[in-house]
């Protein structure tokens, strides 16, 4: 097994580093290995939803049907009966294929009993804008066994010095995708190529995002009317703004220092106290995802 990260989610550690099963798997060669390690090679099995009567099973009907983990018979969700099954190992597979272009696998985890799957790889090449320190670019690849959702990755950079998650919205670039279940070698490698120009391409335009938010002056007053617009609760535009104020963390004068105070507050300084889970599905792609994204985009709106 791998280590158990330590770092807790309130701390500053990497957002994934709060999971209480999440595991580290640097050092490893493939998807299967990275798995294995991590504790995440299980089956999952559909089987039919019912009930007993007199003894006997009766199936409930072709639209009932459940997602149950074989090792230790938990069941995930309820699916329909056209949902296909992809273990964590099919989901994953086109991982592979990153390692050759420098990727490294980090962590791994589950969480919700095993409906939710993660796995983490730090891509070669960060965020590099002038006046900023490196921001590294991490992919977040997600395997869900509830029906909840496809086989998805998020680009997600992160702030050396802080470990700000800031995903913006910039542009049109992409920072998540979808991934369709592929069989052949051929398709896979493709996969990964598209993976890869989005990456890119996401990459290029933040980048040009991050310098205009840094060329935008603001003066406290702006900064305090812009979180007015930005949120109707006075208690998170309280919170942000003392960030703002106080953190050493913070460039100040600036819409980046905006940007940077907002993703502070909501990763590591919430106005309500979650669990490590809730908290990772909103920043990853959830409201505090969509509420950094909204404000970035305002902003960005601001300077044409």
């Amino acid at each position: 097994m791998g280590s158990i990260i330590q770092e807790g989610f309130s701390g500053r550690g990497l957002g994934f580093y709060g999971m209480s099963n999440a595991r580290t798997v640097d050092g490893v060669l493939s998807v299967s290995d990275a798995l294995k390690t991590a504790g995440l090679d299980w089956v999952v099995d559909k089987i039919p939803a019912g009930y007993n009567v007199d003894g006997k099973f009766v199936a409930a009907g072709a639209k009932f049907n459940l997602t149950q983990r074989r090792d230790t018979k938990a069941i995930l969700g309820q699916v329909g009966n056209q949902y296909t099954v992809f273990q964590n190992e099919q989901a994953f597979s086109f991982a592979d294929e990153l390692l050759g272009f420098g990727a490294e696998f980090h962590a791994a985890g589950a969480y919700n009993g095993g409906s939710n799957v993660f796995l983490i790889a730090k891509l070669p090449e960060g965020i590099k804008v002038e006046g900023e320190e490196e921001m590294d670019l991490y992919l977040d690849m997600m395997n869900t066994h509830n029906g909840s959702g496809a086989i998805s990755w998020y680009a997600t950079p992160i702030r050396r010095v802080c470990t700000n998650q800031t995903r913006l919205m910039v542009s049109k670039a992409v920072s998540s995708a979808k991934i369709r279940h592929t069989a052949t070698a051929s398709e896979r490698v493709a996969q990964v190529a598209e993976t890869l120009r989005l990456v890119d391409t996401y990459k290029k335009d933040l980048e040009v995002g991050v310098k205009s938010l840094q060329e935008m002056e603001m003066q406290i007053e702006e900064v305090e009317n812009f979180l007015k617009e930005w949120s109707e609760s006075e208690r998170v535009v309280k919170n942000v703004l003392e960030t703002y104020n106080t953190s050493e963390l913070v460039p100040r004068g600036n819409a980046w220092g905006v940007v940077n105070s907002v993703t502070e507050t909501l990763l590591h300084n919430p106005a309500r106290r979650t669990a490590g889970e809730s908290r990772w599905a909103s920043n990853l792609d959830g409201p505090n995802q969509r509420a950094v994204e909204r404000a970035s985009r305002m902003l960005l709106r601001r300077n044409g």
